[in-house]
């Protein structure tokens, strides 16, 4: 148990501190490597890395077979809890390592036969160990880089570089050849695995579910198509290059393509600082596009420069660094350090799209990119040589630029790349010009010292230019810093906001932003529910990425308990002083069931199991037959009730009376579902004492009515209005409300399964709760809204009603329905209501307090509203 004063910073705040961890660490890791790659250029020669490109060819294939995204998604994936997806994705990574591993060792020998180079066979079979590095390294660490600990995952990362750097340079040194290059690779695949699997939160394990897989094949076909493509057109151009101007050829083109690649490593920092608070708020649009300008912008810093700065000191900074065996690649670094430069403008639109789930777009440009280079690239170089290799190269950054641009006007939003950055992109063009202006005037540079002057000369140029084309952007980065630098407990403490509302019939009034409670901007618009201002308290989760799931109010009105999706603890958020109290637990609590005594029941997701939490914190667990998914849990009299959804079973668990209520003393027992259902989730008492189970897939509702305490529950069925998500008892209509899995609707239904009312949303009901006043709230997780449906006026037997509902609060029926917006990305799951008493008698004030997961923002808010009948 742990109780948390101050909450964790915001992930605005987490991703700016995550960006300078990242950057930082890819500074120092790419210096590190641009050094060991001048070492090894110089020891080794094109020859020896030709060769050794030829093998990592080989072994690529083998990695491209493999790579359909396994820890993107698992960053991305939010339908599925984190101890599940990651296992199923370790299950699936292992299964296509078997087999791409040996498609590689049964390859090396052909490869060697085919190029004459008898070393070639145990140079790719000694290579395909790092085929494990997803495995090992890659999926380890997307566990860290999903919950934002971007310093735990760049040490982590590091090891492996940082080792193979020092290994390779010192083998090189004694004369190991090629095979200095394999021990690099060997020895930091082998530090990066020990290193990150100390660091994982998560132990690795084995799981298959078939949906899960799915989802991930779904996301990652075009990863894995855009590679095979990648591949085949790489192996194309190894073979036509060798064939053309041999082995070291080949070594030329990698070596430019190496150096320019060094260009992104920015842009390659900041999204991937971006990426996982993307994904945490897939909807939030606005925020989207602020941060793929503001991204782009401050990659173009520092890629323009380097890049332009690159192309301008080329010749002859190859030669002066290489040496004069390297002079023929002169032309392709600059001509790939020209195109880069290009590509970086909106180079992070596959991250942005990623975090939406939406990855086809992958596909097609690595389509255009491979034709490109079978139609263009080569036959230029056959014609033209280098120098029409490099004309290629350019003028496919520029077509390049021109794809990206048509599928981020389409996807993402209408803006212009080039607009975009132009500023950052115009100071490093003044910078090239001017640097060129003096070498046509005669200042020649000669060795490294003259190489460094220049470079110098460049930098100074292009940083006065920036300084008055940039100073926005420049200005907002070092806000930004300052901000981060302040540390998570300024201005994070849960605070009172106000939310201005809209009165009916005006349409055009304003909202107020949000302070820091940490919601953003939002407005609400009201219907005949009341006007004025509605009080809204956030109270932000001690793990920043933990994805609140239910919300569940105590019977005495002064806690309200709270599950969380990716984080195996059960919250108590004692609303009178606002302070958290959790209890960690196996993985996953599901759905909080308070027990009326101060304490709370939930069904342990994976871990087959229950869990009991008292009011003082002590735990309790009954294990239960293994199962992959426990769900809903419910209490009627003594007997609890927990959903089994794997085996289609409800657990039946007695718990006592009189002073041993809550403390089972019998084993569970096993009550078997209607066989019509497909996947029983939720659980909840009738009005009746009847406990009712729902389906998220078939219009089935199984009605259990508890037996003695040694005997089974009686299972009945009805038929459903619908699939449902959510159920709600209303005891002053004799029914429960169903919530529509798949449809936008709430349903009230009586015990005999006639259908006594109808509510129409704008969206699905993620949750659902009913106020003191009888009022129903649904929350709205894809629109980021809570609904509030005056139904008060409803009675049991009454014939069917309809509420209908628009984007304002419409009449029909005898209801009213009234939509609360809140701000984007916000995604509110469970809710629970309240009412709201007055702090010194405890007298009703006629208003009641919502609570709702807001699982974008890993917070919980509590909304004031009015709660009188109509």
């Amino acid at each position: 148990m742990q109780a948390q004063a101050a909450p964790p910073p915001s992930l605005a705040r987490m991703a700016g501190r995550g960006a300078l961890v990242t950057l930082g660490f890819t500074i120092a890791v790419q210096v590190l490597l641009a050094a060991q790659g001048i070492i090894l250029a110089r020891l080794l020669g094109p020859g020896i890395l030709g060769l050794y490109a030829i093998a990592i060819a080989g072994v690529g294939v083998g990695g491209v077979l493999k790579n359909t995204g396994l820890p993107q998604k698992l960053v991305q994936e939010r339908e599925v809890d984190l101890y599940t997806a990651y296992r199923v994705a370790l299950s699936l990574e292992l299964m296509l390592v078997v087999g791409c591993g040996a498609l590689v060792l049964g390859a090396a020998p052909l490869v060697a036969m085919a190029y004459h180079r008898p070393e070639l066979w145990p140079v790719m079979s000694a290579l395909a160990a790092s085929l494990l590095a997803t495995t090992l390294i890659e999926l380890p660490a997307a566990l860290s880089y999903r919950q934002m600990r971007f310093a735990r995952r760049s040490l982590a990362l590091a090891a492996a570089p940082v080792t193979g750097a020092l290994c390779s340079v010192t083998a090189a040194v004694l004369g190991a050849g090629i095979w200095s290059l394999v021990i690099g690779d060997v020895s930091g695949l082998a530090a990066g695995a020990v290193v990150v699997g100390l660091a994982a939160p998560i132990h690795p394990g084995f799981s298959w579910e078939r949906r899960v897989a799915r989802r991930y094949i779904r996301f990652g076909w075009p990863f894995w198509t855009s590679g095979v493509l990648a591949s085949a057109s790489g192996w194309g151009s190894i073979v036509a290059v060798s064939a053309l101007i041999g082995i070291p050829g080949v070594g030329i083109f990698e070596l430019a393509q190496g150096w320019a690649r060094q260009v992104l490593k920015v842009d390659s920092a900041l999204a991937d600082a971006v990426y996982p608070a993307l994904c945490a708020r897939p909807g939030a649009t606005i925020a989207t596009l602020r941060a793929f300008s503001l991204t782009n912008r401050l990659s173009m810093l520092f890629a323009a420069p380097a890049g332009i700065g690159l192309a301008v000191l080329a010749s002859p900074g190859v030669v002066v660094l290489l040496g004069p065996r390297w002079q023929a690649a002169t032309p392709l670094v600059a001509a790939a350090a020209i195109a880069v430069t290009l590509d970086a403008a909106g180079h992070n639109w596959h991250t942005f799209l990623a975090a939406r789930g939406v990855t086809w777009p992958r596909f097609l440009s690595a389509a255009l990119a491979a034709t490109w280079t079978v139609v263009v690239l080569l036959p230029a170089l056959a014609v033209f040589g280098l120098d029409g290799a490099a004309g290629a190269i350019v003028l496919m950054g520029v077509a390049s630029l021109a794809v990206r641009q048509h599928f981020v006007s389409r996807l993402i939003a209408p803006v212009n790349l080039i607009r975009l950055v132009w500023r950052e992109l115009g100071a490093a063009c003044v910078s090239g010009g001017a640097l060129i202006l003096v070498r046509i005037l005669g200042w020649s540079p000669h060795g490294v010292v003259g190489l460094a002057e220049q470079a110098a000369v460049f930098i100074a140029v292009f940083t006065a230019a920036a300084a008055l084309s940039s100073r926005d952007i420049l200005t907002l980065g070092i806000a930004t810093l300052r901000r981060v630098e302040a540390g998570p407990g300024q201005a994070h403490a849960p605070a009172q906001t106000l939310l201005a509302t809209t009165p009916p019939g005006d349409e055009s009034a304003g909202t107020t932003g949000l302070g820091t409670g940490g919601l953003g901007t939002g407005g609400l618009g009201t219907g005949e529910l009341g006007t004025g201002e509605l009080a809204l308290v956030s109270f932000a989760l001690p793990e920043p990425m933990a994805f609140p799931l239910l919300v569940a109010a105590d019977p005495g009105g002064s806690t309200i308990w709270v599950t969380a999706r990716d984080w195996p603890a059960l919250g108590q958020l004692d609303i009178t002083t606002g302070t958290w109290r959790w209890s960690s637990i196996a993985p996953f609590p599901h759905m909080a069931t308070p027990d009326g005594s101060g304490g709370c029941w939930s069904a342990l997701t994976r871990a087959s199991s229950l869990v009991h939490i008292d009011g003082s914190g002590i735990i309790q667990i009954v294990d239960l037959p293994r199962s992959r998914e426990l769900l809903g849990t419910a209490i009627a009299g003594a007997w609890l009730f927990a959903v089994d959804a794997d085996h289609r079973v409800v657990w039946q668990l007695h718990l006592g009376t009189g002073q041993a209520a809550g403390h089972p003393r019998r084993a569970p027992l096993r009550v078997d579902l209607p066989t019509s259902m497909s996947r029983p989730d939720f659980a909840v008492r009738a009005p009746d004492g009847t406990v009712w189970i729902g389906d998220t897939e078939s219009c089935v509702i199984a009605v259990l009515r508890p037996g003695t305490s040694r005997l089974g529950a009686e299972v009945g069925q009805l038929a459903g209005p619908h699939p449902c998500r959510v159920m709600v008892a209303d005891a002053r209509r004799g029914g429960v409300w169903l919530g529509g899995s798949a449809r936008e609707v709430a349903s009230l239904v009586a015990p005999d399964g006639e259908v006594l009312s109808t509510v129409e949303l704008p969206a699905v009901p993620f949750g659902m709760a009913l106020t003191p006043a009888g009022k129903l709230v649904a929350a709205l997780r894809d629109i980021d809204t809570i609904a509030v449906a005056d139904v008060a006026g409803m009675a049991a037997g009454l014939a069917r009603q309809v509420v209908a509902t628009t984007v304002r609060a419409a009449n029909s029926g005898g209801g009213a329905v009234a939509l609360y917006k809140l701000p984007e990305g916000s995604a509110p799951l469970g809710c629970a209501a309240v009412a709201t008493r007055y702090a010194g008698d405890g007298s009703l004030t006629g208003q009641a307090t919502i609570y709702a997961a807001l699982s974008g923002r890993s917070e919980v808010a509590a909304i004031s509203l009015p709660d009188r009948s109509r």
